[in-house]
């Protein structure tokens, strides 16, 4: 185990623990608070497979002046390459297990060194990995979405990648409160009657994938995008990360999201929500009546 690994194990087990060497120089020196935070600079954002991380990421990151650091795009990256790190977690990414926390962290760790601010998409996936994080990069937030689990298990499969890894979705979800249409490179319309259309006039039904050849050509499914998948990442989920949520909970920094709709409609209310966590954070930081903020469910 190398030495940036060794100190993480050892932060990870031991919290106050003081790490020296070339590793604190190297990678947790940039994070030491030098002064209270006075806005939200370091964000988690969490949920189950297929919930929609990656897209309500992109739509937050740059409105809140945050770099997006997607974990499994540091993996897939990896894996391309065919670097010796690829090759040891390319079986494990096709399984939909977990790859091992040591190496996770030092992946992570590396990009994070520097940022100013970021959106985490990834991370931390098992309590070791945040006890980590708590002592190398202490967050502001952890943001934590939700949906059905049927409706995330349908847009999970109709996942696409196009072009510079922009995901889209060819499912349009249309079920009970939820109406989500597809997410495609070009706009959709409506007709006076309500029917869905995609820019080649190619009518999208309800609770279908888009058909339309010209709207998928240079689309890619990705290669855990299947149901078994998706259903052993759930497990895993649900055994390994809800107790991270909890953690989170315990130390009152948590905003829980349902998403109940299209992104264009929830986007903007989650947005609202986060803008309002910052202001009660700076009310915190420069000694307002405001001393502490309650988690935030919406």
């Amino acid at each position: 185990m190398n030495e940036a690994a060794v100190a993480m194990e050892s932060v990870a087990l031991n919290p106050t623990l003081t790490v020296k060497g070339s590793f604190v120089r190297g990678v947790v020196e940039p994070y030491i608070r030098k002064k209270p935070r006075t806005a939200i600079k370091r964000v988690v954002i969490m949920g189950p497979p297929g919930v929609g991380k990656g897209t309500y990421a992109t739509f937050l990151a740059p409105r809140l002046g945050l770099k997006h650091v997607v974990v499994g795009d540091l993996v897939r990256n990896e894996i391309s390459q065919a670097t010796p790190l690829g090759l040891q977690m390319a079986d494990v990414v096709r399984q939909g297990k977990l790859i091992e926390d040591d190496v996770i962290m030092q992946l992570v760790f590396s990009h994070l060194k520097g940022l100013d601010g970021f959106l985490l998409d990834g991370m931390p996936r098992t309590l070791k990995q945040a006890l980590a994080l708590d002592a190398i990069v202490p967050l502001d937030l952890a943001l934590n979405l939700s949906m059905d689990e049927e409706i995330m298990l349908r847009k999970a499969c109709a996942r696409r990648i196009g072009p510079a890894n922009k995901v889209y979705n060819l499912a349009y979800v249309k079920k009970g409160m939820f109406d989500m249409p597809p997410h495609l490179p070009a706009k959709t319309w409506c007709d006076a009657v309500g029917r869905l259309f995609c820019k080649h006039d190619v009518e999208i039904r309800p609770n279908e994938d888009v058909q339309c050849p010209a709207c998928t050509e240079g689309l890619s499914a990705r290669e855990d995008d299947n149901p078994e998948v998706w259903h052993h990442r759930m497990q895993t989920y649900k055994s390994l990360t809800c107790p991270v949520l909890a953690h989170y909970a315990a130390k009152n920094m948590t905003v829980e999201f349902s998403i109940n709709g299209d992104v264009k409609a929830c986007a903007p209310r989650l947005l609202e929500l986060l803008q309002e966590y910052g202001t009660r954070l700076r009310n915190k930081y420069s000694g307002s009546a405001v001393d502490h903020f309650l988690p935030s469910r919406i």
